[in-house]
């Protein structure tokens, strides 16, 4: 869950992430000598390397609520990451593992959120964001992000299920923001609702997660009965 580690991992396995750095707490630096050192301009984003469901995270467009922001964001963890706020569509694609095999990648998810901010409310509450699946993007984009979704979910080893989160440009380009590998599971989230899409019912979606799990801890037990002997 820590952004910023997830961020180096893929860019070292060439995966387009938004440029940006990391604040430490107690470290108040000013909002130029930051945007300088990363290559950055307004606006940016602000947020907690540790934390989902957007909490703690501000969009800063004007340099009078940098110090805010980053109070905000380091209120919920010692790191806050400073990155480029990327304009366009926001996406993301549920990917599910398959043991011995390719991992399923779901139909991509457009959110379409009050005001372009996808924050708390606009996840939580219903009726307060458009959800658009299969996302009307073109098959090119579409193509892209599937790819980057599953070497994204793969680069970070991951098993069961994940959702890796896209901005992308109003030129069609895509960045990987996170990976969320703990998605929600409530009826208004959207590894269920991509599930659905593909005919996948909640409870297959959640049998298959489970099964995944169990398959990973008897590989567990079995490496370390191997070991012991």
């Amino acid at each position: 869950m820590h952004k910023a580690v997830t961020k180096v991992v893929l860019a070292a396995e060439d995966i387009p992430v938004p440029p940006g750095s990391v604040v430490h707490r107690g470290n108040v630096p000013s909002l130029g000598a930051v945007l300088k050192e990363a290559g950055l301009k307004l606006p940016v984003i602000v947020k907690p390397v540790s934390q989902g469901s957007t909490i703690g995270v501000t969009i800063v467009r004007q340099a009078s609520h940098w110090k805010a922001a980053l109070a905000l964001a380091h209120r919920y963890d010692s790191e806050a990451m400073v990155e480029a706020f990327i304009p366009g569509h926001e996406v993301t694609v549920g990917v599910l593992g398959s043991a011995g095999g390719s991992p399923k990648v779901l139909p991509a998810v457009e959110i379409v959120a009050p005001e372009g901010f996808y924050d708390f409310a606009a996840k939580y509450q219903k009726g307060q964001t458009r959800y658009l699946c299969p996302a009307p993007l073109p098959v090119t984009v579409s193509k892209r992000i599937e790819d980057l979704a599953v070497r994204t979910f793969s680069a970070l080893a991951c098993e069961g299920a994940a959702r890796v989160d896209f901005r992308i440009t109003p030129k069609g380009r895509p960045y990987v923001l996170e990976i969320n590998t703990v998605p929600g599971m409530t009826e208004t989230s959207l590894l269920p609702m991509a599930a659905a899409e593909a005919g996948i019912t909640y409870d297959r979606l959640v049998e298959r997660i489970l099964r995944s799990a169990l398959k990973r801890t008897r590989r567990h037990v079995l490496n370390r009965e191997r070991k012991s002997a």
